[in-house]
């Protein structure tokens, strides 16, 4: 069944269960809680080449995109990433074992420590990166530039909604 065909019959579920409601705001809810799963699938497929869970490959991302020297501390990458510490020493210990990241003392903070990108680590990043964007582009490209400029406009103000819920 096509994506058009779901919605279809999602909105036409709703239209007959609840005939005295406007649900018009939770068609566009449903169709960005599709993209969430097919997203996320997107990236697993992606990142399984390389052996990686998303997780553990936004720290490498992170750390990448902070600029050299390519450190963060753990506390500076699990605000970035908007996750737990513990959830944070986890996928530490995994991209430490794989030899793409190193954890060392902070020279400023004695009881603190620096994660950094390894040499591999940095190698290994770019390379999926490059697979990431080359797929993503691939993906995206039955879109024009003109109506991918506009798509994102949409879901930024979408966004700004969400973001103001939560963060108010």
């Amino acid at each position: 069944m096509s994506e058009v065909e779901w919605m279809d019959r999602l909105t036409a579920s709703w239209a007959r269960s609840v005939p005295e409601l406007d649900v018009a705001a939770l068609v566009p809810m449903a169709r960005l809680a599709r993209i969430s799963l097919l997203l996320g699938a997107f990236q697993e497929e992606q990142l399984a080449r390389f052996a990686i869970a998303p997780a553990d490959y936004s720290v490498l991302a992170a750390l990448r995109r902070s600029g050299s020297p390519y450190e963060l501390s753990p506390s500076e990458l699990y605000n970035v990433l908007e996750c737990s510490s513990g959830g944070m020493t986890k996928m530490l210990k995994r991209l430490e074992t794989r030899g793409l990241v190193e954890r060392a003392p902070d020279p400023a903070d004695g009881r603190g420590s620096r994660v950094s990108l390894t040499p591999e680590g940095r190698r290994f990043e770019r390379a999926v990166f490059e697979a990431l964007l080359e797929a993503t582009q691939s993906l995206l490209a039955p879109l024009p530039a003109a109506r991918l400029k506009e798509l994102d406009r949409a879901l930024e103000q979408l966004l700004g909604c969400f973001e103001q819920h939560f963060y108010r």
